[in-house]
């Protein structure tokens, strides 16, 4: 299987954001010691001061509301968001909108001040790197409830379960098939140890193999994210063999972008 098959395409979003000013911190106190064997203690007393409490919380508020208008849309990685195509119109509005509340707020707070920045950039479907990099996140979660299965915590699976349903959002349609079908089993099972755990206020362990077809189907849909992994680095020399100097072509001169197939990332900075 080919790791040019994995990803949907769409988008990579970078996005940060602060607030700045309306807060002084003054240290009071500060020293440190360090023992004889080597540990370190430090200590500080600061006074934080925030000048207008009012407009502080105001601030905090627009600015979870200025992420949440780009987060909803988005999918959540330890990487990076991820925003599928079909949903750029909307990506594109969230930013606006973000933008619009931004203006709103820093046009009559006088001493707290909202920024956000975001860079958009465009997620190719034969983008390798980043199809190994999601193939090995949603192989870890799968791991991890399978992990959880054993332990018999059903906590720990909807957890693992509410990230992985999110990441086979930017899947194509027969992996993320894949993977909901072995999700959708842990569910189960999940559902079946807090009833049981509700009942009887434990699950014995040595039931485990009533989650054996769960198990299972986790087990396989790691084994498809496996042909998605990076393959073994190359030795010295069958990564530079030999070449006969006369063989060689420095004519042409290549343009590097083009050579390499990248799409022109969007660019959104709020400076």
């Amino acid at each position: 299987m080919s790791k040019m098959q994995l990803l949907r395409p769409g988008f990579m979003i970078a996005l940060t954001s602060r607030m700045k000013g309306g807060i002084e911190y003054e240290t009071l106190h500060e020293e440190s010691d360090q023992s004889t064997e080597g540990v370190l203690t430090e200590e500080k007393t600061t006074k934080k001061t925030i000048f207008d409490v009012e407009e502080h919380e105001e601030a905090v508020k627009v600015r979870g509301n200025v992420l949440y208008q780009i987060r909803r849309l988005c999918v959540k990685t330890p990487f990076c968001l991820l925003c599928p195509e079909d949903k750029e119109a909307e990506l594109d509005q969230g930013i606006k909108i973000a933008r619009q509340l931004m203006d709103d707020f820093n046009a009559k707070s006088v001493y707290t001040k909202v920024r956000f920045y975001i860079l958009k950039a465009k997620l190719l479907a034969n983008d390798e790197q980043t199809a190994m990099a999601i193939a090995g996140e949603m192989r870890s979660l799968l791991a991890e409830m399978s992990g959880a299965i054993n332990k018999m915590d059903p906590e720990a699976i909807r957890e693992a379960i509410a990230k992985a349903n999110q990441l086979a959002e930017m899947m194509q349609e027969k992996e993320q098939g894949e993977a909901r079908t072995a999700i959708e089993l842990a569910r189960t099972a999940a559902r079946e140890m807090a009833k049981t755990i509700k009942k009887k206020g434990s699950v014995a362990i040595d039931v485990v193999q009533d989650y054996r077809v769960s198990l299972l189907a986790l087990e396989k849909a790691q084994k498809v994210f496996l042909d998605y992994e990076e393959p073994p680095t190359l030795t010295k020399e069958e990564e530079a063999p030999q070449v006969a100097a006369q063989d060689l072509d420095f004519s042409e001169e290549v343009d590097a972008v083009t050579a390499a197939g990248y799409a022109q990332a969007d660019i959104d900075l709020d400076n």
